[in-house]
């Protein structure tokens, strides 16, 4: 009988952890995920490329009752998807440390500055779906290489994970920023020449007869 008691109360222990495990809103995840790098158009032109303090350091977090202790980190994959993306858009891509920068005798045409202004999150429970979500945007800065600037526009990405995939709760986040990364990188390629005053710059900058496409 006692070790009958015994068996019972362990397995009824475990059961409450898993439980409290369960229920806990504390979220810890350093985001990792494939970024496949989208078809792009070759531009012939030379980029620099300048990433803000912020974009490199910023971590999400949130601390309150129906999110305690959040932390989601996700910083090298999104510095990684630009480092993928801008050397199939461009002939070369320099990094810099900052906009008008002199770049060491090295010729650019233009320097890029993505930002990252916010990012924001879904989870079933609060949704009443079968969903995790994922939101991302990005304010993306065209400047000449003496720091004026060219165009200036807004970049949105999201990302839906359904919840029959995943046992944990950071799986699904971590594939839910993916997805909403990968969708920031396709809307960036497809999007670039869109953005208001990118297209004459690229005429003004590249030879138009040998590239009409571009034009």
């Amino acid at each position: 009988m006692n070790k009958f008691r015994t068996s019972l109360t362990h397995v009824l222990s475990c059961l409450l952890l898993a439980l409290i495990s369960a229920c806990s809103s504390s979220v810890k995840l350093q985001v990792k995920g494939e970024l496949p790098t989208p078809l792009a158009t070759l531009y012939p032109l030379n980029l620099g490329v300048h990433y803000t303090d912020n974009f490199l350091n910023q971590i999400y977090q949130e601390n309150t009752k129906e999110r305690e202790n959040w932390n989601i980190d996700y910083r090298q994959p999104r510095k990684t998807l630009f480092d993928q993306i801008l050397p199939t858009m461009f002939q070369s891509v320099l990094p810099i440390t900052a906009v008008s920068v002199p770049t060491d005798g090295a010729v650019i045409d233009a320097i890029l500055e993505p930002d990252l202004v916010e990012t924001q999150f879904a989870l079933p429970d609060e949704t009443q779906t079968d969903n995790y979500e994922a939101w991302i945007k990005y304010t993306i800065k065209l400047y000449q290489p003496d720091g004026k600037l060219i165009s200036e526009w807004q970049l949105t990405g999201y990302g839906k994970t359904p919840t029959a995939m995943f046992t944990s709760k950071t799986d699904g986040l971590n594939t839910a920023v993916t997805y909403a990364l990968r969708d920031i990188g396709a809307r960036f390629v497809l999007d670039f020449r869109k953005a208001p005053g990118v297209q004459q710059w690229i005429a003004g900058k590249i030879n138009c007869a040998e590239y009409p496409y571009l034009c």
